[in-house]
């Protein structure tokens, strides 16, 4: 049976947690886009390395990565997610993860639960690509890693 906020029979929850699953992708570098691919705050979807992420520049223009999935309801943070301040904003109820992954505001006044996070991927530019980096979650990135490219 389908599952809410799924195409594929997969519930978001399942999605976003990632604490055992590894897609079947060596470690490493890959490259998800050109670097003019990804220009401004405005988070824009690509595949890699079997999952969906976002990416998006913070104001000092550095490439941040993160899941394209925001852990509230579900919503797709490439349907108008921005980076604003430094933060991952969700364009549906304006979730606000910061530079770590965590939540850190809630517009709404709830207050914000213990496990409302999104995994953030390491990522670097080189030679006009843009590369992140897939492991297990809380291994360090290797800047010596062999470098894929599946677009």
């Amino acid at each position: 049976t389908r599952m809410p906020h799924s195409e594929d029979g997969v519930s978001y929850r399942a999605r976003v947690s990632d604490t055992g699953y590894v897609p079947p992708f060596p470690k490493g570098w890959y490259v998800v886009a050109e670097a003019d691919e990804v220009p401004g705050p405005d988070l824009v979807a690509f595949n890699a390395f079997g999952r969906d992420l976002v990416l998006g520049r913070d104001a000092d223009g550095a490439v941040r990565a993160t899941q394209d999935l925001c852990p509230h309801v579900g919503g797709l943070f490439s349907q108008g997610g921005r980076i604003t301040d430094d933060c991952i904003v969700c364009p549906f109820h304006g979730w606000t993860f910061g530079p770590d992954g965590r939540c850190v505001e809630i517009p709404a006044g709830d207050p914000i639960p213990e496990r409302a996070k999104v995994r953030m991927w390491a990522v670097r530019e080189r030679e006009g690509h843009i590369e992140v980096f897939h492991c297990r979650r809380g291994q360090a990135p290797d800047p010596d890693a062999e470098v894929h490219d599946r677009r």
